[in-house]
């Protein structure tokens, strides 16, 4: 039987995987997608051992505990591949929306132009550090701490040294530098008694914990509250060494990657699908209301949340660069 390149549209809950990408030893989304994979017949016996003999590749890795409304992987599939015989044989925290005909030249990571994040965190997280824990309970976010938000976001837009949002990246290294395109709030909105903050982040690509890092150092300015953030923003984009607090892996969610130059360049063909999820947006709307949505905003994960903000409260030693003196109010 003969193999097709394709493209596989998935999407996933994180939670209790380590990460996408395959890795020996622990479970990931890949493996477990592979495994189901190569016993709904897609994949030959000959090949099972190893994806890479089928061309796999995913358009965006995302870490352990992140998750994805819209995932796409390239691979050489055997012909007469059935999405419901591939979801029969997934955990309900995977699913594949659809399959489809790609050109044989097709690879995810290198024909996705952009791809969009999405970080959802409690508002309390804009709150000053002098405000006790007891006190941030049903807090809401002010119309000024909503407008200085937009402001520190702004800041993120364009090309930037990300060498601080990343571990062991060094600033001379020419990969440390990103371009994000659009970094902003989305919908502020309530579950239970906590209302939670909706940031999209898009971008040509990000390195590891970029993101993270990023709305860390969201976080860490407004816990200290300087008068003015940018001498601070000015010394993390240098290039000198600054820690900067990770947010929590349970926030993130990769939205969608865009395919914007493959898609230009099939737009005649008629034997080749865009990549484009509008024939599958219903279903991808459900598995993030029924399965990623509920896991970021449930209860539990405000302690990951709480515990971030006492540990960027109490070590400042480490965060001196924020204002004269971390801590200290002017």
């Amino acid at each position: 039987m003969a193999k097709r390149k394709v493209a596989i549209v998935i999407g996933y809950n994180g939670e209790g995987y380590s990460g996408l990408q395959t890795n020996p030893g622990v479970v990931t989304i890949e493996s477990v997608l592979f495994s189901a994979l190569c016993k709904a017949g897609c994949v030959s016996q000959s090949n099972a051992e190893d994806p890479r003999k089928v061309s796999w590749m995913r358009s965006s890795r995302t870490d352990k505990g992140v998750h994805a409304a819209i995932q796409v992987l390239s691979a050489k599939l055997e012909e007469g591949y059935s999405v419901e015989k591939i979801n029969a044989l997934l955990p309900e925290d995977i699913e594949v929306f659809g399959i489809f005909r790609t050109m044989n030249s097709f690879h995810a990571q290198k024909e996705c132009t952009s791809r969009v994040y999405e970080y959802i965190f409690p508002s309390f997280m804009l709150s000053d550090f002098l405000v006790e824990e007891s006190e941030l309970r049903g807090h809401r976010a002010t119309e000024t701490q909503m407008k200085k938000l937009e402001e520190t976001l702004g800041r993120y837009v364009g090309t930037r040294n990300y060498h601080n949002f990343s571990p062991q990246k060094r600033a001379e290294e020419m990969n440390a530098k990103r371009h994000v395109i659009a970094c902003s709030v989305d919908r502020v909105f309530v579950s239970g008694d906590t209302e939670w903050i909706s940031v999209h982040v898009t971008g040509q690509s990000f390195i590891l914990n970029q993101i993270r890092n990023m709305l860390g150092m969201v976080f860490l300015l407004f816990g200290y509250q300087p008068s003015d953030f940018s001498p601070a923003f000015s010394k993390v984009f240098s290039a000198s060494k600054f820690h900067i607090p990770k947010a929590p892996a349970c926030g993130l969610l990769l939205l969608e990657p865009v395919f914007k130059g493959y898609n230009m360049r099939v737009k005649e063909r008629e034997d080749i699908q865009h990549v484009s999820f509008d024939l599958y947006r219903a279903q991808i709307e459900g598995f993030k209301e029924k399965k990623i949505y509920p896991a970021i905003l449930q209860t539990e994960n405000l302690r990951l949340f709480f515990s971030l903000r006492e540990t960027m409260r109490r070590y400042t030693d480490d965060y001196g660069y924020v204002c004269d003196k971390a801590g200290e109010r002017d």
